[in-house]
């Protein structure tokens, strides 16, 4: 999504989405020595944890405070405890450069004001300002759903916002034997909630297409099916009082390359970790 500020289209400004799929993808998307990123979700630490073991030096800018930032905590946990840098309650104005690309990011100071619908205060304009130099800006403030064309194609009409209006209970939408679910209805969100919905969905599709046949003829959903737990469990054991095992990691100071963080754990440890289990999947045989 565009920040919309001034500077934008210089060199060395990109997408934080752009920015990890060149790199997962083995393509050369190369960062300056001071890169900026803009944003508080789980983008902008991805982007920021990946510039920063590419060599660079890593600003995080956030316009609300870190109580507020929706990303993964562990996740803005070890970017601090790796050295990012956060500048909080700081909004990004405009991007100033010369002919070689982005050399300065110029921020308005923001203060918290009344509670908005998401939960969250609403960050509100003071009269600071403040600069940070950079060589690289990468943009990680959300995604925008384009459902135009899927719409076009399917003959409907979009809401107000821009999305796809369902039946909350089967996903069908007013176009026949067409459902939807996802970023497309309710706007960008994670990807389980996608998944979750295309499960739902499948489930109404099954049945709609079934509905003629014998009610013994009908398929069942395979993942729905409930399965018999043939592994020895007591409901009535005692718990084991064992504290949750702290997950190793890879030291701070070997962090500048892209080996796994998180370490591999001994196998006496996997089995300590199964004995804490709760069974989840337990169900008392009738």
């Amino acid at each position: 999504m565009s920040m919309g500020i001034p500077g934008e289209e210089l060199r060395g400004v990109m997408q934080g989405l752009d920015f990890l799929v060149g790199r997962n993808k083995g393509l050369d998307v190369p960062v300056g020595k001071k890169v900026a990123v803009i944003g508080g979700g789980d983008v902008a630490i991805d982007s920021a944890r990946t510039a920063f073991r590419m060599g660079a030096d890593v600003t995080i800018v956030y316009r609300r405070t870190r109580e507020e930032m929706p990303g993964i905590e562990s996740e803005i946990e070890e970017a601090q405890a790796e050295g990012i840098r956060f500048e909080f309650l700081a909004l990004p104005e405009r991007i100033e450069g010369n002919g070689k690309g982005a050399e300065k990011l110029v921020c308005r100071r923001m203060s918290l004001g009344e509670f908005s619908l998401d939960g969250r205060r609403r960050p509100e304009p003071t009269e600071e300002i403040f600069n940070l130099e950079v060589d690289t800006v990468i943009a990680a403030i959300g995604q925008q759903v384009v459902a135009e064309t899927v719409a076009d194609q399917a003959g409907l009409k979009l809401g107000r916002s821009g999305r796809i209006g369902i039946d909350s209970f089967t996903h069908e939408t007013e176009a026949e034997m067409f459902f939807s679910g996802g970023d497309a209805v309710t706007g960008p969100s994670i990807v389980l909630e996608a998944v979750g919905a295309g499960e739902r969905a499948a489930v109404k599709i099954n049945e709609k297409l079934s509905r003629n046949l014998a009610p013994q003829d009908r398929p069942e959903p395979f993942w729905r099916r409930t399965l018999v737990n043939d592994t020895e469990f007591d409901p009535e054991a005692e718990p084991i009082e064992t504290p949750a095992m702290k997950q190793e990691t890879l030291p701070l100071d070997a962090r500048r390359s892209f080996e796994e963080v998180e370490l591999a754990i001994s196998k006496n440890k996997a089995h300590q970790e199964c004995l804490r289990c709760l069974r989840c999947d337990y169900r008392e045989q009738q």
